[in-house]
């Protein structure tokens, strides 16, 4: 099945399944992310979305879209146009910066600010949050307490593989429910003895 992650996480749920390091609770779930920044497409944002649309549209699937704060304010109907379509809109953070260059203060308040403008925009709250960069690590996994007292359902943060940047990989590929919100960590491809992200912006 081809699933945004909100519809993943509920299947997981309704199964009764907490983790997936177990192969009999593993399903051939296809989870579809995009993240949507202005500062990656170069100016082409509405064409590229629209392309991913007709591309969706054209394959029936559904997909997340993690989108930036400022885009609620500066493309309203495109992010409008995105959940007419039938897709989910989930929070990418307000400004698009890294949690370890944010004070916590300064990260709870540029999430509730994305909350806030989708709230205001769509008359819903985001369920899913998916860090900048894939910035959430060992070193600040205290953002799911504050993820889930927000309203949120799952993240998607996690790079399960070393990189300089913002690598885990002692969290692993599978899916598992951290401090009572699930982590859905992005794919990942084996190249030799090297893993390497499926997608995910800046590393791919």
């Amino acid at each position: 099945r081809r699933l945004n992650l909100y519809d993943s996480k509920r299947v997981l749920e309704e199964s009764g399944v907490t983790n997936l390091s177990s192969e009999k609770n593993r399903k051939p779930l296809y989870l579809l992310g995009i993240d949507l920044e202005e500062e990656v497409l170069s100016g082409n944002l509405e064409a590229s979305t629209h392309s991913y649309l007709e591309y969706f549209k054209r394959w029936g699937f559904r997909a997340t879209f993690f989108v930036v704060g400022k885009l609620f304010k500066s493309h309203p109907n495109l992010i409008l146009e995105i959940q007419t379509a039938g897709h989910e809109i989930a929070c990418h953070s307000f400004a698009h910066r890294p949690i370890p260059e944010l004070s916590r203060k300064e990260f709870e308040a540029d999430v509730k600010r994305c909350v806030s403008l989708s709230e205001k925009l769509l008359g819903k709250r985001p369920l899913g949050f998916r860090a900048p960069c894939l910035s959430v690590t060992s070193k600040c996994e205290w953002v799911y307490p504050f993820l889930k007292d927000l309203g949120f359902q799952y993240s998607s943060s996690v790079l399960p593989a070393w990189n300089p940047h913002f690598g885990n990989p002692k969290f692993g590929q599978t899916p598992r429910i951290v401090d009572g919100l699930w982590e859905i960590p992005v794919t990942v491809l084996g190249v030799g003895p090297v893993k390497v992200p499926f997608g995910a912006g800046v590393y791919f």
